[in-house]
């Protein structure tokens, strides 16, 4: 199994994903808050989780060790955007080096403006493993 598909299905809570070799996790849509059950999906290389309620920075952080080749995830409608500047939301977070560096400060978010649909690039440094 290397794609799994959980999208709508008003899961809460990710538990026992005992699937080593899974590289695409695609569960948006759903009621999931904390991604600690991601911690055995040491191949992850995409995770699609937009309309969830992260809404903890933290939350983020945790894929550096969780997912040590995760180079793609999406966020999109996650409380956690409320937090960013006026007319941007967070669409994606590409990772341009893996996270075995332990560190997403080499991430680049990229903003979509809604007013014009044009993309920005920002660092967000405040976001480290350490």
């Amino acid at each position: 199994l290397r794609r799994l598909s959980l999208g709508r299905n008003a899961i809460k809570k990710l538990e026992q994903l005992d699937i080593p070799q899974l590289e695409e996790l695609w569960i948006s849509y759903n009621k999931i808050d904390k991604l600690s059950g991601l911690d055995k999906l040491k191949n992850l290389k995409t995770l699609f989780m937009s309309n969830n309620n992260i809404s903890n920075w933290g939350e983020i952080d945790k894929l550096a060790n969780f997912c040590p080749e995760l180079v793609e995830a999406l966020f999109t409608n996650n409380p956690i955007c409320n937090n960013l500047p006026e007319q941007e939301y967070l669409s994606l977070i590409h990772i341009s080096e893996p996270t075995r560096l332990l560190s997403i400060s080499y991430a680049v978010f990229c903003l979509k403006k809604k007013k014009y649909e044009q993309l920005a690039e920002v660092s967000m440094p405040h976001i480290k493993i350490e």
